[in-house]
């Protein structure tokens, strides 16, 4: 894995904990690419999604609804809930 794919220096915690979890941490750049991914479910780890986007991964309606939240949170440069 490259540097730029690797998770930040400040990680290695919160990467344990998550192990033994349904929780999935991905890191996307601005065109909603995914830059890297811990944790992820089998079924996703079984290509390498570096470099996929939500649509490539997710069910075609929540991928919809995931990727017009994240454009709205990125234009108004606030956080929200989905």
């Amino acid at each position: 894995m490259s540097p730029e794919r690797e998770p930040p220096d400040d990680s290695p915690g919160l990467l344990r904990a998550l192990r033994n979890t349904a929780v999935s941490v991905f890191y996307q750049d601005c065109a909603l690419r995914v830059v890297w991914a811990q944790n992820v479910p089998a079924a996703w780890a079984a290509g390498d999604i570096v470099g996929a986007t939500d649509k490539d991964f997710l069910p075609p309606g929540v991928a919809e609804r995931v990727i017009a939240a994240k454009h709205a949170v990125m234009a108004a440069a606030h956080s929200d809930r989905l």
